[in-house]
C-alpha cells in the first residue's frame, strides 16, 4: 500500500523471515583468513533425477567435508520426501491416496505444495502441480514418449489443481479425484537447494560458499532472497520499496551477545539488499496482534508460540481499541525436535540394539553410540570407521543379533530421516488417539512398536517441567498470577499436544483458549507492526 514521508512515495514490505533460516551464530562475514587460500570442496551426485553440485569453502579441510555433506544430506533426505519415483515418499502415498483419504506429510512437504499453489496462482495456471497425468504419459516407456493428442485430453479431466486440498492444523493434504497425481518438478529442487543452504546457515562452523569462484559470506546468501522478494515486491506494488518489517523469534539463542550477533546478521543482510528503514517484530508478537483486532474491551493474553525448535511465550494487555502493550517476554529453548528424540530415547532405540549386549562376556551396547540414535542427522555417524565394526561384531556375537542388523541399516542405507518421520507421524497422531503404531519397514528394518499417550506424556516430563517454569518466569516479569491472565493464544503444532493444553486450561481456568493460524496470524501480525511502525515515523 502506498504512503507518504519525507513528500517521497515509498513502499512497505511487510516480510516474514522463519527463524530456522538464520539461527547459526557463529558465521562470519569475510573469506577465510591464513594464507588467502580458503579449502575448498566439491561434491556431486545424482539426486533429484539430476546431478547436484556442491561446493563448500572453510578454513579448514574437514569443515568443508563435513558442511558439503550436509548439504547432500539435506537433498537426499527432500528427495525421500518429495520424489514421485520412490514409492514411499510422502508424495507417492499423497498420490496413491487420489480420491481417498487426506495424507499427513511432514513440514516440508506441505510448505512445498502450499508455495507450488501460491506459484499457479501468480503465474495464472502456468504452473500447474496436478499435471502428473501427463507427465506419466511422457515416461510411459521409461525412455520417453510422445504422447498422442488423444491420450492428453483423455488425462486433461485429472489435471485440476482445484481438486488439491490442504489442511493446515491437520498439516494433510487431500486430493480430491481418482488416479490424480502430483509432480512438484522444478520447485522441489529449488525447494532442496534452499534449505541445504539453511542447513549450512544452522552450523557454526559454516562461513559462506563459493558460486561461480565468487566468495559469498552468509550476510551476501540471505541478501540475495531479500533482494529478489524486494524486486518482486517492487513490480507488484509499482513503486521503489525501502523499508521491511522481519519476523524473528523471541530467542534465537542461549546468550544475549549470540542473540545480538544474529539479528545483526540479518539488519546487515537487509542493508544489502537495499533496504533503508529495517525494523525487526517478535513473532508471538505480531501472531498477538493478528487475534486483538477484533476485540472490542481490555483483556490480558499470554501467547503460547510453541513450534518445532522453541516455545516463545509472550504477556500483553490489550485496551480494546487493538492498542497494545508488551508486558514481558520469554524464549525457552524446548519444540516439537526434542518430543520427537524423547520418543527415540524412550521407545524405539532398544529396536536398534540399545540395551542389548554386544559380545559374549555381557559387554553393553556402548552410551555414545545410543546418544548417536537421538537425532537423525547425528545417525550417519554410526557408519564412520570408529563405530560400525562394533555394531557388525554386535550382529555376530551380541544377544539381539536381529536389532544390530536393523541398526547397520539403518546407518548405512540412510534411513535415519524416515525413522523419524515415523516417530514425528506417530506424535502427530497421540493428539487425537490414546495410542498409535509406530511401524516402519525396510530391508532389515522391521519396526512395529504400540506407542500410547500415557507413555508418551512419560517421556516429556522434562520438556513439560522446563515449559512451566518458562510460564512461570514471564508471569514474573510481566508483575501477574495466572488469574489476571483472560486469553490464552496457541500457536505452533507442539501446543496441540494433549499434555500442553491440559496443563495449560490447570493453569489458566478462567481464561479463553484460542488457537491461531500458525503462518497466516504472523504475517498478517507483522503487517500490522509495519503498518504502525510507518504511522508513527509519519508523526
Amino acid at each position: 500500500m502506498p504512503t507518504l514521508r519525507n513528500s517521497e512515495p515509498q513502499w512497505f514490505l511487510f516480510l516474514v523471515i522463519l527463524w530456522f533460516l538464520f539461527v547459526g551464530t557463529g558465521c562470519q562475514t569475510s573469506p577465510p583468513a591464513g594464507n588467502g587460500l580458503p579449502h575448498v570442496v566439491k561434491r556431486s551426485q545424482f539426486l533429484m533425477g539430476t546431478v547436484v553440485f556442491v561446493t563448500a569453502v572453510a578454513n579448514d579441510e574437514d569443515t568443508a567435508k563435513d558442511a558439503a555433506s550436509k548439504s547432500l544430506n539435506e537433498i537426499r533426505r527432500l528427495e525421500e520426501l518429495l520424489s514421485t519415483w520412490i514409492p514411499t515418499s510422502e508424495l507417492s502415498r499423497v498420490n496413491a491416496a487420489a480420491g481417498g483419504q487426506a495424507i499427513a506429510v511432514s513440514p516440508e512437504t506441505f510448505e512445498v505444495i502450499r508455495q507450488s499453489l501460491e506459484m499457479m496462482r501468480v503465474t495464472e495456471g502456468g504452473f500447474n502441480i496436478a499435471v502428473g497425468p501427463a507427465v506419466a504419459l511422457w515416461n510411459a516407456s521409461g525412455e520417453g514418449h510422445l504422447p498422442s493428442q488423444a491420450e492428453l485430453d483423455a488425462v486433461r479431466p485429472r489435471i485440476d489443481v482445484t481438486q488439491i486440498y490442504l489442511d493446515e492444523q491437520a498439516r494433510s493434504i487431500r486430493l480430491g479425484l481418482s488416479e490424480m497425481q502430483i509432480d512438484v518438478g522444478g520447485i522441489g529442487k529449488g525447494y532442496a537447494a534452499d534449505l541445504a543452504v539453511k542447513t549450512g546457515l544452522r552450523d557454526a562452523a559454516y562461513e559462506g560458499t563459493r558460486i561461480f569462484g565468487e566468495f559469498y559470506s552468509v550476510q551476501a546468501l540471505i541478501a540475495l532472497l531479500l533482494r529478489q522478494v524486494r524486486r518482486e515486491a517492487e513490480a507488484q506494488l509499482g513503486g521503489e520499496v525501502t523499508a521491511v518489517t522481519l519476523g524473528r523469534p523471541v530467542k534465537f539463542a542461549t546468550t544475549p551477545e549470540e542473540d545480538a550477533f544474529a539479528e545483526q546478521r540479518l539488519r546487515e543482510a537487509a542493508e544489502l539488499a537495499g533496504f533503508e528503514q529495517i525494523d525487526f517484530a517478535q513473532e508471538p508478537v505480531a501472531a498477538a496482534l493478528f487475534y486483538t483486532l477484533g476485540l472490542t474491551e481490555p483483556k490480558r493474553l499470554l501467547v503460547f508460540d510453541f513450534g518445532g525448535g522453541t516455545l516463545d511465550l509472550t504477556v500483553m494487555g490489550v485496551n480494546g481499541r487493538s492498542q497494545t502493550d508488551i508486558l514481558a517476554t520469554q524464549g525457552v529453548l524446548v519444540g516439537g525436535d526434542d518430543m520427537d528424540r524423547a520418543i527415540m530415547r524412550g521407545k524405539v532405540v532398544q529396536a536398534f540394539g540399545a540395551g542389548s549386549t554386544i559380545d559374549r562376556d555381557g559387554h553393553p551396547f556402548p552410551a555414545h553410540l545410543t546418544a548417536l540414535l537421538e537425532q537423525w542427522q547425528t545417525i550417519p555417524e554410526l557408519s564412520k570407521a570408529n563405530n560400525l565394526p562394533i555394531i557388525r561384531r554386535a550382529a555376530l556375537y551380541g544377544n539381539n543379533p536381529q536389532a544390530f542388523r536393523a541398526l547397520e541399516c539403518l546407518a548405512l542405507k540412510n534411513y535415519g530421516f524416515a525413522l523419524f518421520e515415523q516417530i514425528e507421524q506417530s506424535k502427530r497422531a497421540l493428539s487425537v488417539a490414546e495410542e498409535t503404531r509406530l511401524v516402519m519397514n525396510a530391508e532389515e528394518i522391521a519396526l512395529d512398536l504400540l506407542l500410547t499417550r500415557r507413555e508418551f506424556q512419560s517421556y516429556i516430563i522434562d520438556e513439560l517441567v522446563e515449559v512451566q517454569q518458562g510460564i512461570q518466569q514471564v508471569l514474573e516479569k510481566a508483575g501477574l498470577a495466572a488469574g489476571d491472565i483472560d486469553v490464552v493464544v496457541t500457536t505452533g503444532g507442539s501446543s496441540l499436544i494433549p499434555l500442553f493444553q491440559n496443563m495449560l486450561r490447570r493453569r489458566f481456568p478462567q481464561a479463553e483458549m484460542t488457537h491461531s493460524d500458525t503462518f497466516g496470524s504472523v504475517a498478517a501480525g507483522l503487517a500490522i507492526q509495519a503498518q504502525r511502525s510507518m504511522v508513527i515515523g509519519n508523526q
